[in-house]
């Protein structure tokens, strides 16, 4: 009789990290999947603060429960000095209700900066810190995945990377000094043979640059332009990535952008993946009339997003992009 193997687990989380506060600040998590997460966190020695949502009166389908029990969680976390960190249990829909209820100066007054895991439709959360000026944003996969994670070395080891990154930079950007942020060394080099592939710009020539990157869900970042929580994204690297949209609406986010002179003002736009999102050949067509339509670089293709394996990614955090990775 054949024994049966066991999947090695590879822990995405430094030892700096033992104790995790675990919202569901937009869409609920599977029940089977928050028990596989759980078993996984106990496996790695990780405490586990589950939020309102595991135990609330459950409210409309596509919320996990409802906003005032979202709210509470969510600041609850903030307050919390044991929490290491927060991860949030999924994506979905909803973040944005938490938005003008956040507790910001609390979020000031530490003295690290608080690890805020996730992506998707996290990406509210995080572009509501960005344009308050608080680190703290990781793009990363979310708890209710933890049990994938810890069997896929590449997406488990770039999530610890990036934490321990976080950790160092937190060091440093004791009481959020802009001008400490405006020191930091590049802590990414994507070479163009990696995940590169292409670049859409003047000419199809590959054009170099260095800036801090904001990695966002395409359709999160329209929704929340012309409100006080959309960061300034002068002179930015952006990034974006999205899921399950037909390629009119992917092609209708960037004309948004553009019309809003948004994309203008970006350093270069970094692509990430586009889950079900229409054809290579489809959303090539939309890439290139963007990037005509702005005049800005665009860059392909990074591993972020949907998919089997994404990076994980520190918001603001300084990015290098040269042709050969030098």
């Amino acid at each position: 009789m054949k024994k049966a193997v066991t999947e090695p687990l590879y822990n995405p989380f430094p030892e700096e990290i033992k104790v995790l506060g675990v919202p569901a600040p937009a869409s609920g998590v599977d029940k089977k999947r928050l028990a596989e997460a759980l078993k996984t966190a106990e496996h790695f020695g990780l405490e586990v603060k589950l939020g309102n949502f595991h135990t609330a009166p459950p409210g409309e389908k596509y919320f996990s429960c409802d906003v005032p029990y979202r709210i509470e969680e969510m600041n609850t976390f903030i307050h919390d000095g044991q929490i290491d960190m927060i991860l949030c249990a999924r994506g979905g829909y909803g973040s944005a209700y938490l938005l003008p209820h956040l507790d910001y100066e609390a979020l000031k007054k530490r003295k690290h900066p608080l690890m805020l895991g996730g992506f998707s439709d996290i990406t509210a959360l995080h572009l509501g810190l960005l344009a308050k000026n608080i680190p703290g944003g990781i793009a990363c996969p979310m708890f209710g995945h933890l049990g994938d994670i810890a069997r896929h070395r590449p997406t488990a080891l770039s999530m610890k990377k990036s934490m321990i990154s976080f950790i160092k930079m937190g060091d440093l950007l004791t009481n959020f000094s802009p001008e400490k942020t405006e020191k930091l060394p590049s802590g990414l080099q994507w070479k163009k043979m990696y995940s590169l592939k292409y670049s859409f710009g003047k000419e199809g020539r590959f054009v170099p640059v260095t800036a801090p990157l904001v990695p966002a869900n395409l359709t999160l970042l329209t929704r929340l332009c012309s409100t006080e929580y959309f960061p300034s994204l002068a002179g930015k690297l952006l990034l974006v990535e999205d899921v399950g949209e037909y390629p009119r609406k992917i092609d209708f986010s960037f004309l948004q952008l553009h019309l809003t002179r948004i994309l203008e003002k970006c350093a270069g736009i970094l692509l990430g993946q586009y889950t079900s999102c229409g054809s290579p050949g489809e959303l090539a067509s939309i890439f290139r009339r963007a990037s005509e339509m702005c005049g800005r670089p665009f860059y392909g293709f990074v591993p972020f997003g949907h998919g089997k394996h994404t990076h994980s990614l520190i918001c603001n955090e300084p990015c290098r992009i040269t042709e050969n990775g030098e």
